[in-house]
């Protein structure tokens, strides 16, 4: 078989969405976690279910972990194979030890982090802030749908069609306003201004043979994790709090997908495959975690410090919006939101979060509605 890989590291969604059109699309497709609902509903997916349940090429499905796997799974049927990452707290120990503080445990709250957030943030002579607390690495709707679910909230319906009455909840607004207050009363975590004049440097890593970075702790994936252990940092990684609902956290996939007009079918099922066993070698020895437990288990990802809270925070993973309604994104809803959060950021002064969000969901349902209606 020659497989022909085809780089576009620009404007990719809307190419593959041309190509669609025009007939001339490959026959594996790499599908973002935000875009698999929405293509699905094109019905430009190939239905995976019955080569994954082939007695003869199929996947063993317990080699595989299930929360990883389901968020290629739409009404009962996969369409995406991939892997990704959950969200979950990098702590700096040798921060909370220069602080005599105790390390929080695996069944910490938000009010856990809000103590030890406050306690780890210093300023100099000058009253600059010398290490924040802690740094929320991001800026989409994704990485701060922890607090949201953390007060049993969310920001639309299970059925993908009702923003307001969940995005403008009182739950919803009890998450946020947690975030609010790190941000703009508690000042513990960095604002816009000082994100954008790290000029993109990572907020944990500690550089120059120092032993604790510009923020003690951090929200985040795993991607960062190799590059502290090759630092030398003395860190633990933690599940995301839990808040008066629960513990929950969200994650960043990316699936590969069959095309559904492919003359390839199972020529394309048989490279699939071999990328969803054999191939995950290749991924996990970087470091990379991947939904086969084999690799995991071989390469130690299960069990590195680095990377284990990772896999496990995998069950505590929450459906996310665009999973549950394809115009999400592409109505510009989700932006809607994220304005909320971009008052938020920037880290002036308190927010009327209860305000903004009302606004916003009432903006975001309208888009939503006159997208879906178009």
């Amino acid at each position: 078989m020659t497989v022909k890989m085809e780089s576009t590291p620009t404007n990719y969604g809307t190419k593959i969405l041309t190509e669609l059109a025009a007939g001339d699309a490959p026959d594996i497709m790499q599908i973002g976690d935000g875009d698999i609902s929405m293509f699905k509903s094109k019905g430009v997916l190939a239905d995976l279910t019955p080569y994954i349940g082939n007695k003869s090429d199929g996947l063993t499905m317990s080699d595989y972990d299930p929360a990883l796997m389901n968020i290629g799974k739409i009404g009962g049927h996969y369409y995406t194979i991939g892997s990704g990452t959950s969200m979950a707290v990098y702590v700096n120990k040798d921060a909370f030890a220069a602080a005599g503080l105790t390390l929080p445990t695996a069944s910490w709250t938000w009010d856990d982090l809000e103590k030890d957030a406050v306690a780890l943030t210093k300023k100099d002579a000058s009253g600059n802030v010398s290490q924040w607390g802690i740094r929320f690495n991001g800026n989409d709707l994704r990485t701060y749908l922890p607090f949201v679910y953390a007060y049993g909230g969310d920001v639309i319906s299970s059925n993908g069609k009702k923003i307001t009455g969940h995005a403008d909840s009182a739950a919803t607004i009890a998450g946020w306003s947690e975030y609010n207050k790190l941000m703009n009363v508690d000042k513990v975590s960095p604002g816009t201004q000082a994100v954008g004049a790290s000029n993109g440097n990572d907020f944990f890593l500690a550089a120059d043979g120092k032993k604790v970075g510009p923020a003690a702790m951090e929200l985040s994936g795993d991607w960062g994790g190799t590059d502290y252990v090759n630092a030398g940092m003395n860190f633990e990684v933690l599940p995301v709090p839990a808040g008066p609902a629960g513990q929950f956290t969200t994650m960043d996939y990316s699936g590969y997908a069959i095309n559904s007009k492919s003359k390839n079918v199972q020529a394309a099922w048989d490279y699939l495959r071999f990328w969803a066993t054999k191939g995950q070698d290749s991924l996990a020895s970087t470091g990379q975690l991947v939904p086969y437990k084999p690799a995991l288990t071989k390469y130690k990802l299960d069990t590195s410090p680095a990377t284990a809270e990772f896999v496990k925070s995998f069950s505590k993973v929450k459906p996310f919006p665009e999973l549950l309604s394809p115009s999400f994104s592409a109505s510009g809803a989700a932006n809607d939101l994220v304005s909320v959060l971009s008052d938020i950021q920037t880290g002036n002064g308190s927010v009327d979060v209860a305000k903004e969000l009302k606004a916003a969901a009432q903006k975001a349902q309208s888009d939503l509605d006159s997208y879906s209606g178009q």
